[in-house]
């Protein structure tokens, strides 16, 4: 038996799929999901924890809580943006700012991120790769020109996209990424 769809969508969801039997979601959830601890750990105790709470949190609890509550909206709400850019600005070098795109890679999948290494890379002219996506991330973007900048404002609060693949037909998704952009500039 074949099944047959009318419709493809993209629709993130933790637990329940919000489709209609007819529509086929590309949305594939959290491999997490069926995770089943084996051990009790103090994750306060973690690398992962320290990691965060030192470069992200300033080594500050009240912050911590705020970075802690940022991750569990994204994870919590996949279907919902918060049509905000994010930028992680450090003076240094091999800071830790573009890891936090490898966080959010293992606690979703790695099908749902896309990085890029500049703004010319994620502006080409070829976007299919960004289909389908909860994380977009921008590295040092503080070469961007204002007209390219704008441009990100404009991806950040768009309900749709058109994609356009080489040698391909274009087409028209609903989006949901985050758009993430790091920087070592004070001035982005």
């Amino acid at each position: 038996f074949i099944k047959r769809y009318d419709m493809i969508s993209y629709r993130p969801y933790v637990y329940d799929d919000p489709t209609p039997p007819n529509v086929c979601n590309t949305w594939s959830a959290y491999p997490l999901l069926t995770y089943r601890k084996t051990r009790d750990v103090d994750f306060t105790k973690t690398a992962i924890w320290k990691w965060l709470f030192d470069v992200y949190a300033h080594k500050d609890d009240t912050r911590m809580q705020t970075v802690l509550n940022l991750l569990s909206w994204f994870l919590q709400n996949p279907a919902k943006r918060s049509e905000r850019l994010w930028v992680l600005m450090s003076k240094g070098h091999g800071t830790g700012k573009s890891s936090f795109y490898h966080l959010l890679l293992a606690l979703t999948s790695p099908e749902h991120g896309i990085f890029y290494r500049s703004m010319e890379e994620y502006l080409g002219g070829f976007n299919i790769l960004q289909m389908n996506r909860l994380w977009l991330f921008i590295d040092e973007v503080m070469d961007a020109t204002p007209r390219q900048a704008k441009k990100l404002h404009a991806d950040t609060t768009a309900k749709s996209q058109v994609f356009n693949g080489k040698n391909q037909r274009t087409f028209q998704l609903d989006v949901r990424a985050e758009i993430y952009c790091t920087t070592n500039s004070d001035l982005p």
